[in-house]
């Protein structure tokens, strides 16, 4: 039987003991001490070094903050789908591949039938990125997905340097991996409010919402404002699903 002594608020006794042979979180513990007449509070208890190590899956990892000067110095990928529920409901589904500027957090998605179509569709926005905003594409960085390996051929071909993120560590590919998820959500979420053969164009306007209206950080502008120093026109957007025809 555990033996706790009587506790006031002015003290400054650490309840450590309890921490390390119940392993409860504090709202058990308060309740338990409570039932002791022991008050105690989020400022009485401290957690032992042991107790948080003990929970540990692997070890922290230190924050990476990459900083580029311009667009296209580094750019993010990753490849989403086909989603296992549609697979095993036996609906025919799509994947996306999306491209992510490091510089200005700006998207661009691709909806893809095959994923074995991966580097036609890269070779597609690697020329229209570097027309368009007249500067090179110097780093690509993905993870180490097996339709990335086709790319190496290219990027040898055109002096770009591949970046692969160590395996089973997605969080040195935390960006794209983020945005995919949030965009995968958003858009998954608006085909089940309509049609599921509408996938593709739900996942599109999912991407351009999210980077019209989105601001990282403590950043005044979002993607759209960094890339094209401008500001993105919202009269345009509609309800997504509602018929609009273009004048």
């Amino acid at each position: 039987m555990l033996q706790v002594p009587s506790l006031q608020v002015e003290s400054k006794i650490k309840l450590y003991v309890i921490f390390d042979i119940q392993n409860q979180n504090f709202y058990i513990l308060q309740k338990i001490l409570n039932k002791m007449n022991i008050s105690c509070s989020h400022l009485s208890l401290s957690f032992c070094d042991s107790c948080k190590f003990g929970k540990l899956h692997q070890p922290p990892f230190n924050d990476c903050e990459i900083k580029t000067k311009q667009p296209l110095e580094l750019v993010y990928s990753d490849l989403w789908g086909p989603h296992l529920i549609f697979l095993l409901m036996g609906i025919d589904t799509i994947s996306y591949l999306i491209f992510i500027d490091a510089n200005t957090q700006y998207t661009w998605l691709y909806p893809l039938k095959l994923k074995s179509k991966a580097l036609a569709t890269f070779i597609r926005f690697h020329k229209l990125a570097e027309l368009q905003y007249n500067t090179k594409l110097k780093s690509f960085q993905s993870d180490n997905g097996g339709e990335f390996e086709v790319f190496l051929p290219y990027f040898q071909q055109h002096g770009i340097l591949p970046r692969l993120s160590c395996p089973h560590t997605h969080q040195q590919n935390g960006v794209p991996k983020r945005i995919d998820r949030h965009i995968a959500e958003m858009g998954l979420t608006c085909s089940c409010l309509n049609a599921l053969k509408i996938l593709g164009r739900s996942f599109s306007s999912c991407s351009f919402s999210y980077q019209s209206i989105t601001f990282f950080g403590f950043k005044v502008s979002s993607p759209f404002e960094l890339l094209y120093h401008k500001q993105p026109d919202y009269s345009s957007l509609q309800p997504f699903g509602l018929l609009v025809f273009l004048t």
